[in-house]
């Protein structure tokens, strides 16, 4: 990826067709220095001013130019409570902006 990205989070609700969105963030790839980015609170539209979003909770993107482990990141993996369906044809899973 390269230039401007933008990142919306959502709250997906199975026994409904709308989504919420939790956070909003946008940065560009040239703002990468290393392997990470962190974004506060105060960084995330929608959740900056959102009492329900912990004033401590941020959002960490973590970058590889490979599939193999990051050197001081191998602990990283998702919760137990977080599914990730590859195989789905939703509309807002499979959005790119450049179809």
């Amino acid at each position: 990826l390269k230039g401007d990205i933008m990142l919306k989070c959502y709250h997906k609700r199975y026994w409904s067709a709308t989504r919420d969105v939790i956070f909003r963030l946008q940065f560009h790839t040239g703002a990468i220095q290393g392997h990470d980015l962190v974004f506060g609170k105060e960084d995330l539209d929608n959740a900056s001013k959102d009492d329900c979003f912990p004033d401590y909770g941020k959002v960490e993107l973590v970058f590889s130019g490979t599939p193999e482990k990051i050197q001081g990141y191998e602990d990283l993996q998702n919760d137990y409570g977080v599914i990730v369906d590859y195989n789905t044809s939703d509309p807002l899973i499979r959005w790119d902006s450049y179809v």
